[in-house]
């Protein structure tokens, strides 16, 4: 009989979980302590790469249970415009002048993605992709504020909630936005030999 093959999301973040559930992938969570700084001179995709290995190391290495059979995934999103990289507003102030930024802008939204198997082998990578943003008052911006939406998203907008009609257009993968491409996460698993 094949040893049943154990995930643990190294995340708190509610869209992870419901896109990774919305595959069919059991899971466990636990979220990461770490320094979230970034790294001077590391440009987006590396960058967002970067934090994923973090959060899925720092749950790996304090494992409790069996290793054998146990994968841990981590993830990070992050927006660049132009050379500015965007993460979590830290308050409402901040997520108001981050959204001014983003005004008729391009931008790109790189999540990466890191999954240890057991013996602490990693398996990494990042997905970009490209929006454009729609221009919009500072008026419209405040009321996305108000709604709370954009507290805890990297850029200060969630692009399946009410902020998806602040885009224009989009290039690239949905699930990456939303904070997990579906195409890298399988690609990992198939790679590091996960079965769900």
């Amino acid at each position: 009989m094949t040893q049943s093959h154990h995930l643990i999301l190294a995340s708190a973040s509610p869209r992870r979980q419901e896109l990774l559930g919305s595959w069919g992938i059991d899971f466990t969570l636990k979220a990461p302590e770490i320094d979230e700084s970034l790294t001077p001179g590391l440009s987006c995709g590396p960058q967002a790469e970067s934090l994923a290995r973090q959060k899925a190391e720092c749950v790996a290495f304090h494992l409790d249970t069996n290793v054998n059979n146990t994968w841990v995934l981590g993830a990070d999103t992050l927006v660049a415009q132009s050379e500015a990289l965007l993460g979590k507003p830290e308050n409402e102030e901040h997520a108001l002048e981050m959204l001014q930024s983003l005004s008729g802008a391009e931008v790109e939204v790189a999540t990466g993605v890191a999954l240890v198997a057991p013996q602490f082998d990693l398996f990494a990578g990042y997905v970009s992709t490209k929006l454009l943003m729609k221009p919009f008052s500072e008026s419209e911006a405040m009321a996305y504020v108000a709604t709370g939406e954009p507290m805890g998203k990297a850029g200060a907008f969630a692009i399946q909630g009410i902020g998806k009609s602040l885009i224009a257009e989009r290039w690239g993968s949905y699930s990456n936005v939303v904070g997990l491409p579906r195409s890298l996460v399988f690609e990992l698993f198939w790679k590091s030999g996960f079965r769900s």
